[in-house]
């Protein structure tokens, strides 16, 4: 119909379009064609491949040079090779650090490590799979606290041993020693509800007892003025001060 219209012959690759914007519009005078698309040329040079030629030994060894074997060889889930010391250098370069300082070292198996990073042995302290590697027990458990102190709390591992040293190991209220493998005598972080702010150490047994009171101090002047209307009947030698 355009061609009808205008006279003018369309080209492949030429399109039809509406200049007023509306799909629906046949009227010639609203019609435009657009410019014909140029025809395909050869890429020449421009379309080779220039980079990194395989190596002819590409079955022996890597890009790199460096020679498959069972400890370097990594298979992924599409069957490509992949060398590990290659993976861990570009990991290197992304992270900006030195590749002459670091080395790469395969991962021992579980039977020729017996013991974590820290030096833990997994026999005596035990270990877990978190779907990835071996968790030492020990390890998890002091990470956790660490944890603990400074979400709950605000604590640094530093914060908690000053407190420990300046209440000598010992609860705040009842001076017993603390020992940590005793339920009863762990210490255990006693801090405001209302505030947040951290008030000292205390062993289990009165950390429970001023939670149960509610850190209300005139119940707890109440509990002691009863406590020592019964202190005669109970223990005539005692006084209570």
């Amino acid at each position: 119909m355009y061609e009808q219209h205008s006279g003018d012959e369309l080209r492949k690759g030429q399109q039809v379009r509406q200049t007023c914007g509306e799909k629906r519009c046949l009227a010639p005078a609203h019609l435009e064609t657009s410019k014909p698309r140029p025809g395909r040329e050869p890429l020449g040079d421009a379309g080779q491949y220039k980079g990194r030629k395989r190596r002819e030994d590409h079955f022996e060894r890597c890009a790199n040079g460096h020679e498959w074997s069972d400890e370097n060889l990594y298979i992924d889930a599409k069957g490509r090779r992949i060398c590990r010391i290659c993976q861990v250098a570009s990991h290197l370069r992304r992270a900006g650090k030195d590749l002459s300082e670091h080395e790469w070292r395969r991962r021992k198996p579980w039977e020729e490590t017996p013991e974590c990073v820290n030096g833990h042995l997994y026999e005596q302290v035990g270990w877990y799979w978190n779907g990835e590697a071996r968790v030492c027990r020990k390890c998890f458990a002091e990470k956790e606290r660490k944890r603990w102190l400074r979400v709950n709390y605000g604590l640094s591992t530093e914060d908690f041993e000053s407190l420990l040293v300046t209440q000598d190991f010992s609860c705040a209220i009842c001076a017993t020693t603390f020992n940590p493998g005793v339920r009863d005598l762990t210490p255990c972080v006693d801090h405001s509800h209302t505030t947040g702010q951290v008030r000292g150490l205390l062993c289990h047994t009165c950390n429970l007892g001023l939670g149960h009171f509610r850190d209300d101090p005139k119940r707890l002047q109440a509990a002691r003025g009863y406590l020592a209307a019964f202190a005669p009947l109970d223990s005539p030698s005692e006084e209570i001060q």
